[in-house]
């Protein structure tokens, strides 16, 4: 399987790090790995999450020592990440 990101996931990631980089740019480092590290883990490991109460089909991953959670969906060939949010935002 391959580990894919949306576009918005994306953008998601990437508005989380300058935030954290603002005012901390080595926590920014610290939790991007995080947030890559337990990414990296879905294509073999793709039931780790649990099922979305967003979705019907996606499941959902808090990202150990953070409050970020990662919402994905599994399919065949990939598992595409669809969402990337702190666990304190609205939905």
């Amino acid at each position: 399987m391959r580990l894919t990101y949306t576009p918005q996931a994306k953008d998601q990631l990437r508005a989380i790090l300058r935030y954290i980089a603002f005012h901390n740019p080595e926590a920014a480092v610290r939790v991007l790995g995080l947030i890559r590290s337990v990414a990296e883990q879905l294509p073999n490991f793709p039931r780790m999450g649990h099922e979305s109460v967003m979705r019907d089909i996606a499941y959902e991953l808090v990202v150990p020592g953070t409050f970020y959670i990662i919402v994905y969906e599994v399919y065949k060939k990939d598992v595409r990440i669809l969402s990337i949010f702190h666990s304190r935002q609205n939905r």
